[in-house]
């Protein structure tokens, strides 16, 4: 495979950019949020109120523009679901009719869910709800992510570091792996790694330079093997790493001994966007009892889960992706034209097939804008061996719609006056 120019002109900057104030600075949060930063993987949920199980976006109602639903014993909840952005996810999965599918988008900065839409033509009976919450299919290399975390944050490589190879695109075995200089006439940078899902270069990386401890250690800080915090039940993502040598290495490219749902892969992405920290995610936007008493809400917590060096560039890499990597063609037409001229997107593809029954799980999660983060997104799809369409086409269009919508609001309201903050005009990488 030929090396991609654009790959080291849009990386010239980061390959500079070696070393950074590494200390976890406590901030605040969005202007409806408390507490602040602390180190180390988001908290494990506590405990449920008894109508949670009812909690349903396809039962709600639309009162006074917000999605609305009335539980048994009439206790109500509003949803921060954006009711136009979820009919437009759910119109998408519908025309395509595909197996399984699950979309997620989140306010990088609340944890604010603004769309949770999930359909299934191969079973009618799953619920958005269990499409998203729920750890269904494989990371895939996804997870390629928290192995570049990993390399990145404990200095074991950076964007530019070489590695050859020869073969390792579908299929890693020992003598991919291994390093053979007559055979290993292909080289790439760990970038390329990211933005073109380079197998090879990954788990090279991985077995060299990341023991299992190591490796377990970035993904249980990005909340697997945990059950997350959330307003309803959310059975833990699963990551099990192995002690030899080789399997590791092919996990940490992407292949199987991981488990992923599309919510806490948007919070992946929330958290690389959001300078290393991860938000607590927010369906219930209001809870008023059956007496029609505000009940609070649960305190919203923030875990800095690396550091804004390493979330920035991991993120630059995942630029890559989406402008001359694996989902180029979902978000630049024959022509180069950008469908969102004005929009950069990170993001990152992951596939991964099985073979009986036949199915292909295919992924995108990432953020956008990436100079400015507002979004965060995942979308999963359980394809036929013969797909109707890719993650990368529908988070275009989804993101078409989020930031059309923007501009309609910005037009109604006026701009927002942004908020300084503390250092604002001073850059933390040096």
């Amino acid at each position: 495979m030929l090396f991609l120019g654009g790959f080291s002109t849009l990386l010239v900057v980061v390959s500079v950019q070696q070393r950074v104030r590494s200390a976890t600075r406590p901030r605040r949060s969005g202007p409806d949020a408390v507490g602040v930063a602390e180190p180390g993987a988001p908290p494990e949920r506590r405990s449920r109120r008894r109508w949670e199980p009812e909690v349903s976006l396809r039962r709600a109602i639309m009162e006074g523009g917000h999605l609305v639903q009335t539980m048994s014993d009439d206790t109500r909840v509003r949803f921060t679901v954006e009711p136009e952005l979820q009919q437009t996810a759910e119109r998408l999965l519908q025309r395509y009719q595909i197996p399984y599918a699950s979309v997620v988008i989140l306010s990088v900065r609340t944890g604010k869910i603004l769309v949770l839409a999930g359909s299934s033509q191969a079973d009618p009976g799953l619920t958005p709800r269990q499409l998203a919450l729920k750890a269904w299919a494989p990371s895939a290399s996804v997870f390629k992510l928290v192995t570049a975390a990993a390399l990145i944050e404990r200095n074991r490589a950076r964007p530019m570091t070489r590695v050859c190879y020869h073969g390792g695109l579908r299929s890693l075995s020992a003598a991919n792996l291994s390093d053979d200089p007559r055979r290993d006439t292909t080289c790439h940078t760990l970038a390329d790694a990211i933005g073109m899902s380079l197998n090879p270069v990954m788990g090279k990386l991985a077995r060299k330079h990341l023991s299992r401890t190591e490796l377990l250690d970035t993904a249980n800080r990005f909340g697997y093997n945990a059950a997350i915090d959330f307003d309803l039940d959310m059975p833990p993502s699963l990551a099990s790493i192995p002690a030899g040598e080789i399997e590791r290495a092919r996990v940490a490219a992407g292949f199987w001994h991981t488990t992923l749902s599309p919510l806490h892969g948007a919070l992946i992405a929330q958290a690389i966007a959001n300078g290393g920290v991860m938000v607590r995610p927010r369906l219930l936007d209001e809870i008023r009892s059956p007496g029609g008493q505000r009940l609070k809400l649960p305190e919203t917590w923030r875990k800095q889960v690396i550091t804004p060096y390493t979330a920035k560039v991991v993120g630059r890499m995942m630029v890559l992706t989406t402008t001359v990597g694996t989902a180029r063609d979902g978000f630049y037409d024959r022509r180069g034209r950008a469908y969102l001229p004005t929009v950069k997107v990170a993001a990152k593809t992951g596939t991964l097939s099985r073979r009986s029954p036949p199915l292909d799980y295919n992924w995108l999660v990432g953020f956008a804008p990436f100079d400015r983060p507002q979004v965060a997104f995942a979308i999963l799809l359980g394809n036929p061996v013969r797909w109707r369409t890719k993650p990368h086409y529908l988070a275009r269009q989804l993101l078409q719609a989020v930031f059309a919508q923007r501009r309609r609001d910005r037009r109604i309201t006026g701009p927002s006056r942004p908020r300084r903050r503390r250092g604002a005009g001073r850059s933390s990488i040096r």
